[in-house]
């Protein structure tokens, strides 16, 4: 009985270290967006982001927000080619390239190369970045810490 029990706590511990992501893992961290104190149609911010690599899922902990809705609130000229899985955002010198089949970016700010600092991912169709990330590429400013909702002013 004894041993019985041991694989079964050792078999549950492989299958939550395995990166396995449950959708209700993802579902219950959502928050509602204001950008200028504006709700944020249809855009949600996570806690919790599903990443995918060569060796596998994994579920990323950090304060992720959706790029493209707040990169068009402040007048990015934002696509997405379905074709190639890549989001491209122009708007003066600022070129943003995200490729999410190939987990590659091409960024440049200012027209000088930018770099993130932390993955990003896609769910549910949609584009996610740190909001450190974010920050740094759109200049902008986030409120994270309201228990219920995320501030965005540009």
């Amino acid at each position: 009985m004894k041993k019985t029990w041991i694989a079964g706590l050792m078999a549950a511990v492989l299958l939550l270290s395995s990166g396995w992501v449950l959708a209700e893992d993802i579902v219950e961290t959502y928050r509602p967006i204001y950008f200028n104190g504006v709700l944020l149609e249809n855009a949600q911010a996570l806690e919790k982001l599903p990443t995918s690599y060569d060796d596998g899922d994994y579920l990323t902990w950090g304060q992720f927000l959706p790029y493209a809705a707040i990169a068009q609130k402040l007048g990015y000229a934002t696509t997405y080619d379905s074709a190639t899985e890549v989001v491209t955002s122009v708007k003066g010198n600022n070129y943003y390239q995200f490729d999410l089949k190939n987990h590659t970016t091409y960024l440049l700010k200012n027209s000088a190369p930018i770099y993130l600092y932390d993955t990003y991912g896609e769910w549910n169709g949609t584009l996610y970045l740190n909001q450190y990330d974010l920050w740094r590429l759109l200049d902008i400013e986030i409120e994270w810490w309201e228990p219920d909702a995320v501030y965005v002013y540009d």
